[in-house]
């Protein structure tokens, strides 16, 4: 197995091989942010985040993107988990990026998950809303439940993308183990251990 890698919220998993392709030193910095669409998918910067992802390569450790695509997202953000996209992301997306179903709809019954949900999601999805950011400014079209449902399969995805590379699991491009994983996520993601 390899030393470390740096996993990567900002990056949906299905940019993994561009990822490979900077990681094997192929492009730049600038042409990997292009690549993955930084600018469109992610609020913040890449100014700040390039030295980093420099680094790490500089220092063979692998980058690893960890979140689901954009599209998805904005499909669990309309439509929720319910219906008949429920039955769909079960068959067709939950190897991926829902494993095991029952864990992640129990999550939502943990001691604590209701106080994270109002205290952090809750008024996430309020500013988000209110400033554009999510696939609906409508609040009656985009509900908090369906938004908490799609941060909820975001950190579970990721938690999984974590825990394959760690083991060496092959989905994708993921191939050779390693010993640890440093992630990089923003702080809603590790509020009340209810997080990845």
């Amino acid at each position: 197995s390899e030393g470390a890698a740096l996993g990567l919220e900002m990056i949906a998993q299905t940019f993994q091989p561009v990822l490979d392709s900077f990681n094997r030193g192929e492009i730049s910095v600038d042409t990997m942010l292009r690549a993955v669409k930084w600018d469109q998918r992610w609020g913040w910067p890449a100014e700040p985040y390039k030295g980093v992802f420099d680094a790490a390569r500089a220092n063979s450790i692998p980058l690893v993107a960890l979140d689901i695509p954009l599209q998805l997202q904005k499909r669990i953000q309309l439509e929720g988990l319910g219906g008949p996209f429920s039955a769909e992301l079960q068959t067709k997306e939950a190897a991926r990026y829902l494993p095991d179903v029952f864990a992640f709809y129990a999550a939502k019954r943990e001691v604590g998950f209701a106080t994270y949900a109002n205290s952090i999601l809750v008024p996430k999805y309020e500013e988000l809303l209110t400033g554009g950011q999510l696939a609906s400014t409508d609040a009656a079209v985009l509900t908090a439940d369906n938004f908490i449902d799609c941060q909820m399969l975001r950190d579970e995805a990721m938690a999984t993308a974590v825990w394959r590379r760690l083991e060496g699991i092959q989905k994708d491009a993921f191939t050779q183990p390693v010993n640890a994983m440093v992630v990089l996520v923003g702080i809603n993601q590790a509020w009340f251990d209810l997080g990845i």
